[in-house]
């Protein structure tokens, strides 16, 4: 355990116990909570997180190799590479090879895997959208700030640590199988 405590580089003492106890019992229950709605919506598109991750990497940067999505959407390659076969085999991507290196496979989103994804994006957006609805604009500021900076911290802490998006993976990968 210390060894894990001095991984962190941080001074426990210079947090307060209270609010970090807070963090710790909500955090896992906002995750929780969003997971099971998230799901529930994009079954609704018979898609699943993993390949949803997938799709809109793909929509907000077109083609990309396997690796470009490996590291931009925190998962192992050979995760990648099976969500990827599913996602062509359901007509939603594509395979091309890169005009520079024939040997380079990218994958890129078919037309039905552009409406797709543009289908995602609008739930994500409803939803997104009546989450904040009753809120005083205070308290959507709040909420949209506070989470880009713990987003930001948590960003910091698995950058220096591997090891924890790895976890994380398993956990998703898990879950995602479960449902496909």
């Amino acid at each position: 355990m210390e060894e894990y405590v001095e991984r962190l580089c941080c001074d426990p003492a210079s947090v307060n116990l209270s609010e970090a106890n807070r963090l710790q019992r909500d955090l896992p229950q906002l995750i929780r909570l969003f997971y099971v709605l998230s799901r529930e919506m994009l079954g609704a598109l018979d898609i699943t997180i993993l390949q949803s991750y997938i799709l809109m990497g793909l929509q907000v940067n077109g083609p990309m190799t396997m690796t470009e999505i490996s590291d931009y959407t925190k998962l192992a390659a050979s995760t990648v590479t099976r969500v990827a076969d599913k996602l062509v085999k359901a007509n939603l991507t594509e395979r091309m090879c890169d005009e520079r290196d024939r040997r380079v496979v990218c994958l890129k989103l078919s037309e039905s895997g552009e409406a797709r994804s543009t289908q995602i994006r609008t739930l994500q957006n409803v939803f997104f959208q009546g989450l904040l609805s009753g809120l005083s604009a205070l308290e959507r500021e709040s909420i949209v700030s506070g989470l880009a900076l713990l987003t930001g911290r948590l960003a910091q802490f698995a950058d220096q640590r591997h090891d924890a998006i790895d976890v994380g993976e398993d956990l998703l990968v898990m879950a995602d199988t479960a449902l496909a």
